[in-house]
């Protein structure tokens, strides 16, 4: 929380002292302390969550959710920091899949968090001739799975660190030493509370600089 804290302190005194003399530039600080303040919103309920989860006192609302509409809700959230990026994102849904009794608040957390993560370890526009985000969802009916995988071909996860990238505020500096990659270490420490809430599994491979994939194993 200090990043986000010492960048709205730092432009709020710069207005506060006049630092700052158009509008122009104070509106400009201003949108910063805003997203900056939204950052440290989404940080503060994430690990809300997962410390009430771990405590025992979260509870599941679940609901019948159409597939389909719920994951083009979730990559809807992205669509401009994906054209900005210059990052295509796909999703495809396998015949026979359509609905899953699931927590929609908090599944929708999980795998908000997984692609806000591939954005964020994207790899250099210079060195990929495209970039992109795959989601795949489907069955598996030798075990009555609903599969999710998310793929991206980004910078990768270093060997040593796959182990502990579930854990909270573990970042894997090897691997992802980008400013941009700076997150708090939470997000996917949520995405495993949520999965393993909804009686599921999470498993990441991953290769440095070709990419990464997450896939999730929900029971039917």
């Amino acid at each position: 929380l200090r990043t986000p804290l010492a960048t709205i302190q730092g432009y709020s005194e710069a207005i506060k002292d006049d630092i700052a003399e158009t509008t122009d530039e104070k509106n400009e600080m201003a949108r910063i302390i805003h997203d900056e303040a939204t950052q440290m919103s989404q940080m503060i309920t994430s690990l809300l969550t997962v410390s009430r989860t771990k405590a025992g006192f979260s509870e599941l609302n679940k609901e019948s959710v159409l597939i389909s509409a719920f994951f083009h809700k979730v990559i809807n959230r992205f669509s401009e920091r994906l054209n900005s990026e210059k990052i295509e994102c796909d999703l495809v849904v396998k015949p026979g899949t359509s609905h899953y009794e699931m927590d929609e608040e908090k599944m929708h957390h999980a795998i908000y968090n997984l692609i806000d993560n591939s954005i964020h370890s994207a790899a250099d526009p210079d060195l990929r001739y495209k970039r992109y985000i795959h989601i795949e969802v489907g069955l598996d009916e030798l075990v009555d799975d609903l599969v999710i995988t998310v793929s991206d071909n980004g910078i990768g996860i270093s060997k040593e660190s796959i182990p502990f990238i579930f854990e909270r505020f573990f970042k894997d500096n090897k691997a992802r030493t980008m400013p941009k990659n700076n997150g708090s270490g939470i997000g996917l420490s949520l995405v495993y509370t949520v999965i393993t809430e909804h009686g599921g599994k999470i498993e990441v491979e991953s290769t440095q600089n070709k990419g990464t994939s997450f896939v999730i194993r929900l029971p039917l």
